[in-house]
């Protein structure tokens, strides 16, 4: 994904969001919201459809994915640009022993989640729950209530150097603060910028690719909170808090 997003106009109604919760009890919820933009590229949407779930065998977390949509204003139907995978963890959650399930479920070794996931957390936190001292800077951020961690985020690469990036994050940061009641997120969102990226681009250094990410997310909102000496590839960790968005 390119760092270079042109000025775009962008624009929210009350119309935008579409939101039903769907399965048994609230078990998970669907969600739908767009946002318009007018650039150098063109005009239209960019649309997301969220779906959050629980995991029958995790008590703290929910998976998010996300689809990503294009419906051009010269064009009369909307194609599949991408796609955003997440995990909300929430630190409130209790066990049946009435401690933190995410200690257990999220730090403990031989219950790992989730490769990045876990390595992320590994880094915030020791086994009881406090602050490392990598991560002392923010420690408020990081004992949020909800913690979440993007996996991926992947636009085809023929929708790169367009703003679209920037624009289904400002989308996610949104409709992720505006789910219903049980759903909406208020808290810190985590991510590996050189995870984010869709596979090696062709005939390009990975140091400069991972260089052009962590300048896309900056403008996201995204600062570096963690990183290791040296250059080594996928070692950093970025961070922000929603609210305030994008």
């Amino acid at each position: 994904m390119s760092d270079h997003s042109p000025a775009s106009e962008l624009s929210y109604t009350s119309d935008d969001a579409e939101i039903s919760t769907s399965g048994s009890g609230s078990d998970f919820v669907i969600a739908t919201e767009y946002l318009s933009f007018d650039n150098a590229h063109g005009s239209g949407k960019i649309e997301m459809k969220l779906k959050l779930k629980k995991y029958a065998e995790l008590l703290c977390v929910r998976r998010v994915t996300g689809t990503i949509y294009l419906h051009a204003d010269d064009r009369d139907d909307k194609i599949q640009i991408g796609n955003l995978i997440g995990n909300v963890v929430d630190r409130t959650a209790l066990n049946a022993r009435g401690t933190p399930a995410y200690l257990d479920e999220m730090l403990r070794p031989g219950t790992r989640f989730d490769k990045d996931v876990f390595d992320c957390f590994a880094k915030m936190y020791n086994a009881d729950g406090q602050t490392l001292p990598a991560l002392a800077a923010q420690s408020e951020a990081v004992h949020a209530a909800q913690i979440m961690f993007i996996e991926e985020l992947e636009l085809h690469r023929r929708f790169h150097s367009k703003g679209y990036g920037e624009i289904a994050l400002r989308i996610f940061h949104h409709g992720m603060m505006n789910l219903p009641d049980g759903y909406v997120f208020n808290g810190t969102v985590l991510l590996k910028p050189y995870s984010m990226d869709a596979g090696p681009v062709p005939n390009q250094d990975p140091y400069e690719v991972e260089d052009r990410l962590l300048r896309f997310y900056r403008k996201c909102g995204y600062e570096v909170w963690y990183e290791e000496e040296g250059r080594e590839i996928g070692k950093r960790i970025m961070g922000r808090t929603l609210p305030p968005w994008p």
